[in-house]
C-alpha cells in the first residue's frame, strides 16, 4: 500500500509541475529603466564607500554616551550659528539696501504743459507775506514728487505715491517710476484702487 500511495503522490507532484505556467522572458528595459538602475547602482556604490570610509575613521574604542551627547550639542549648536549669521547677513544687506538712495527718476518724454492762466490781477503780497508764500510754494513740490508712481516688483503692479496699498509694501519689493507711461512700459499695471 505504501507503495501505491507514494506512486499516486509522485505522478500528482509531476502533473503539478507539468502545469506550472512557465517564466516569461524579461522584457526590455526602457532607457529611463537602464537610467535609473545605473543612479541606484551608483548611489550603492558611494554608500558603500562612505561606510568603509566611516569605519575606517572610527576610533579603536567606542564613544561614551556623553561623548556623543556633546557632539550632538556642538552640531546643533554650529547649525544655529550658522543660520544666525545667515539672518543677520540677510538682515544687513536689507538695511543697506534701503539705505542707499533712490535711482531719481529719468525725466518724462511728456511735453511740457501749457502755462496756467495768470490769475486775475491780485494785489503783491507784502514783504512780510512773501516768507509764508514761500512756504505754501514748498508743499507745492513735495505734491508734485509725491505723484511719482511706485511699483511691486513682486506683484508688477504700479500705484500713485499716496495709495494705502503702496504703504504697504516691503521695501525690498518698492521701485519707483516716474510716469504710468513708464510703469506700464516696464510691463506692470495699473492698481485698480488708486487708479494711477
Amino acid at each position: 500500500m505504501n507503495r501505491a500511495l507514494l506512486a499516486l503522490l509522485l505522478a500528482a507532484s509531476m502533473v503539478a509541475v507539468a502545469q506550472e505556467p512557465k517564466a516569461k522572458p524579461a522584457a526590455p528595459k526602457t532607457a529611463a529603466e537602464l537610467k535609473a538602475e545605473k543612479k541606484a547602482k551608483k548611489a550603492e556604490a558611494e554608500k558603500k564607500v562612505a561606510e568603509t570610509k566611516a569605519a575606517a575613521a572610527k576610533p579603536a574604542a567606542p564613544k561614551t554616551a556623553a561623548e556623543l551627547k556633546a557632539e550632538k550639542k556642538a552640531e546643533k549648536k554650529a547649525e544655529k550659528d550658522a543660520k544666525k549669521a545667515e539672518t543677520e547677513k540677510k538682515a544687513a544687506e536689507a538695511k543697506a539696501a534701503a539705505a542707499k538712495p533712490a535711482p531719481s527718476p529719468a525725466p518724462a518724454a511728456k511735453p511740457a504743459p501749457a502755462p496756467a492762466p495768470a490769475p486775475a490781477a491780485k494785489p503783491a503780497p507784502a514783504p512780510a507775506q512773501a516768507p509764508a508764500a514761500a512756504a505754501k510754494a514748498a508743499p507745492a513740490k513735495t505734491a508734485a514728487t509725491s505723484t511719482a508712481i511706485i511699483a511691486n516688483k513682486d506683484s508688477k503692479i504700479y500705484h500713485r505715491a499716496d495709495c494705502k496699498l503702496a504703504s504697504k509694501m516691503k521695501e525690498t519689493n518698492k521701485t519707483s517710476f516716474a510716469s504710468a507711461a513708464e510703469a506700464d512700459k516696464a510691463g506692470y499695471k495699473a492698481c485698480k484702487v488708486c487708479k494711477p
